[in-house]
């Protein structure tokens, strides 16, 4: 996966930067890939860092600070419920 940041992609701001994420034929972690509206994508953990990373780095600071705190309050909720799966 590799990720481009583009201006002009915006619906509403056209000087607003996106990230554009993009697969590499060499990725291997979908299923049902012939049937696109079928297709389940299982991401890497690397790659999640990169998104998280990506959409940080678009976005102005007070927002930053708003997602950071959402998204560290996910990890915190992840890490204090019952483990359910992979025993």
């Amino acid at each position: 996966m590799k990720v481009t940041f583009q201006q002009g992609k915006g619906k509403f701001n056209k000087d607003y930067y996106t990230c554009i994420f993009w697969f590499e034929k060499e990725d291997k972690h979908f299923f049902l890939r012939k049937d696109k509206e079928k297709c389940n994508y299982m991401p890497k953990h690397n790659e999640i860092t990169l998104m998280i990373k990506s959409c940080l780095e678009v976005e102005p600071l007070n927002k930053r600070e708003k997602l950071k705190e959402m998204w560290i309050k996910a990890i915190d909720e992840a890490f204090e419920s019952e483990v359910k799966y992979n025993k």
